[in-house]
């Protein structure tokens, strides 16, 4: 999944830091990889990367987790959605939900929303925290909505 997001979200670098990067000759997915595995060499809960302060103990924990087991255990109704401009999840993993989950399942990708569920005109993580106020695209209530019902009335899918 990190892998995945370091390739997804080297197009929403902003041009100037492409730019020093190139000048650096520094490999933006490579230097994430090298990140990753000093967080996996890591014991404390919190590391300094490049910097940051990192929760490493979280990285190390999602990096542990492979949630296809749980999928498989799981038999009760799913309603998964994403964007088609999530940065953070493939849509690919609307499928591996679908194929996985023991009960009753519906998958949505929705053009133009962000995985946030937030309606965005491109994709990017940069303007994250303000879509994060506003409200969620109402093509996602409306799933929900109509979702739910079919569960309670036994229509589920």
């Amino acid at each position: 999944m990190l892998r995945w997001q370091s390739r997804a979200l080297a197009t929403d670098v902003p041009a100037l830091v492409r730019g020093v990067l190139r000048l650096l000759r520094t490999d933006l997915e490579a230097q994430t990889e090298k990140n990753r595995q000093r967080l996996l060499r890591t014991t404390r809960d919190v590391e300094r990367i490049g910097g940051a302060r990192v929760n490493a103990r979280w990285f190390r924990e999602f990096m542990a987790h492979d949630p296809r087991v749980d999928l498989d255990a799981f038999t009760a109704p799913v309603l998964a959605i994403t964007g088609g401009f999530d940065l953070q999840s493939p849509p690919e993993d609307l499928d591996v939900i679908a194929a996985r989950s023991g009960g009753p399942t519906r998958t949505v990708l929705l053009d133009g929303v962000s995985h946030i569920l937030r309606a965005q005109q491109r994709a990017t993580l940069r303007t994250y925290r303000a879509d994060a106020r506003r409200p969620i695209d109402e093509r996602v209530v409306s799933l929900i909505a109509a979702w739910w019902s079919d569960v309670r009335e036994g229509r589920a899918r």
